[in-house]
């Protein structure tokens, strides 16, 4: 068994796997700090950590979307702009903090 660490926001995430698949995973680990960069540079360096990991949710979801669409033939042309959605998706993660806290 091998082990490849994905880093996001200075945070290592290590994952198990078969020594055959080792160099996907290192090449997806490769892929999620490029993603990380490019949601950093859009959204700036002092998002929270959930909000990084909630916009890299996003900005891969709508990579996989348009993947499809483009298959389907009815991709959009547009680029993504997270800024309309910044203020909602920090309300959700502040309700799950809360959420979170009266469980505990």
């Amino acid at each position: 068994m091998s082990q490849v660490i994905f880093t996001i926001d200075k945070k290592d995430y290590p994952i198990g796997c078969p020594e055959a698949q080792k160099p996907r995973l290192e090449k997806l680990a490769q892929i999620v700090e490029k993603k990380e960069t490019e949601v950093m540079d859009i959204m700036g360096a002092n998002i929270s950590h959930e909000m990084l990991l909630v916009m890299l949710i996003v900005a891969f979801t709508d990579e996989l979307d348009r993947e499809r669409s483009k298959e389907k033939g009815t991709i959009e042309k547009t680029a993504v702009d997270f800024s309309p959605v910044q203020e909602q998706v920090t309300q959700m993660i502040q309700i799950v903090k809360q959420i979170k806290a009266m469980a505990s």
